[in-house]
């Protein structure tokens, strides 16, 4: 049987501890993700320019968390859902040892079709993201009439600042909003 990572709270951050895959048949269902230490082909799809676009610094040093900026897509071309909402991984680096962990957790958009703008952890288990939709510049800065380049014809109409809490490995963030 395959092996899966499990997860202790230990200290001051997360701590991996072996266990079946058997444990993680719920998650089943979402697509899989591996990172592994040295570059690789690997078979995934993701919208371009849509990378890391967040990257979190755990407290204590030991952990890096990118955040991918969009979901990726499923086998069909479709952006990767939980619950009905477009999901976006959040996946663990380990410092100390210069690999990637195999863990990683989804944040649930707003709406489909949004992105984050950053991600930064306040401490070992909570981050704050900031979450967008895919427009710019303040609604102040609006075009009235006319489109000039002197004014934002679509002004961004959504921000918001979110605090998460990770979970679980594969299993969606709890979030609350910050602001609006």
């Amino acid at each position: 049987m395959r092996k899966a990572l499990s997860w202790l709270e230990s200290g001051s951050r997360r701590r991996q501890t072996p266990m079946q895959s058997a444990e993680l048949a719920g998650h089943a269902v979402l697509p899989a993700m591996t990172m592994v230490p040295s570059p690789a082909p690997a078979a995934f799809e993701v919208w371009k320019p849509k990378g890391f676009e967040g990257m979190a610094q755990s407290p204590d040093a030991a952990f890096l968390d990118p955040l991918l900026e969009g979901p990726l897509l499923d086998g069909e071309g479709q952006p990767v859902k939980v619950e009905g909402k477009d999901a976006l991984r959040i996946l663990e680096f380990d410092t100390s040892q210069g690999t990637w962990t195999g863990r990683s957790w989804f944040h649930l958009l707003e709406a489909d079709g949004h992105a984050i703008g950053d991600f930064n952890m306040i401490d070992a288990m909570r981050g704050q993201v900031i979450e967008r939709d895919n427009l710019e510049g303040s609604p102040a800065d609006a075009c009235q009439g006319e489109v000039t380049e002197r004014c934002i014809a679509s002004p961004a109409a959504f921000k918001r600042v979110y605090l998460i809490e990770l979970g679980e490995p594969a299993g969606r963030c709890a979030r609350s909003r910050i602001s609006t």
